[in-house]
């Protein structure tokens, strides 16, 4: 093998070489998303919501099931202190309204764990100034309004109430039937607390 021949085989091993490290930075790169112990792919959340002058950034990032997210307010007049939670499952959504008429709004961070069970996180902010958690108290499991219940839960803040909906089931089939919870804002001794006011099906 002449000299030729030997430095135009260095290149080409060369060339190779650095088109197999590019593939393999580019792959790395463009994977966002995390694998949990129980092998599920979970994509960080974030989301932006708005409400009159004041804006919530809710973010969070999986890992082994486990999510902590965080809320970072602004424009309330005397603290935009971060808060934040741990919860299982995926963060899918972010409601936003003012529910106690108070001209400043509460803030909805919607949980669903593996098993389609959801949950919500409720954060108030007390006249534009400060925000803080909500309590909202767990249904007994033998509570009538959680007969036929299997998860599927929906959320949403309609006027001056939290609506809570989702699929009736009896035994594992779906009746076809929903059936909605309404909570009134109220004060509470500590917090503001979320109580159960009315329950219907449709």
């Amino acid at each position: 093998m002449n000299i030729k021949q030997i430095f135009f085989s260095a290149t080409i091993g060369a060339l190779l070489f650095s088109c197999n490290n590019a593939a393999d930075k580019e792959a790395s790169t463009d994977d966002t998303t995390k694998t949990t112990a129980s092998g599920n792919i979970q994509t960080p959340f974030s989301k932006e919501v708005t409400y009159d002058k004041y804006k919530f950034s809710i973010s969070t990032a999986g890992e082994n099931d486990e999510h902590h997210f965080k809320i970072i307010p602004s424009g309330l007049t005397e603290t935009n202190d971060t808060l934040s939670s741990d919860v299982k499952g995926s963060i899918k959504d972010v409601i936003i309204n003012d529910i106690d008429g108070d001209n400043s709004p509460e803030i909805g961070v919607i949980d669903m764990s593996a098993d389609n069970m959801g949950h919500l996180h409720v954060f108030s902010t007390f006249n534009g100034k400060s925000i803080g958690m909500v309590h909202m108290p767990d249904l007994p499991a033998d509570d009538k309004a959680l007969v036929g219940y299997k998860g599927g839960d929906e959320y949403e803040f309609v006027e001056n109430t939290l609506v809570r909906r989702f699929p009736i089931y009896d035994g594992d089939t779906k009746t076809g039937k929903m059936r909605q919870l309404q909570y009134k804002l109220q004060p509470g001794e500590a917090m503001k607390q979320l109580i159960l006011d009315k329950t219907t099906e449709y």
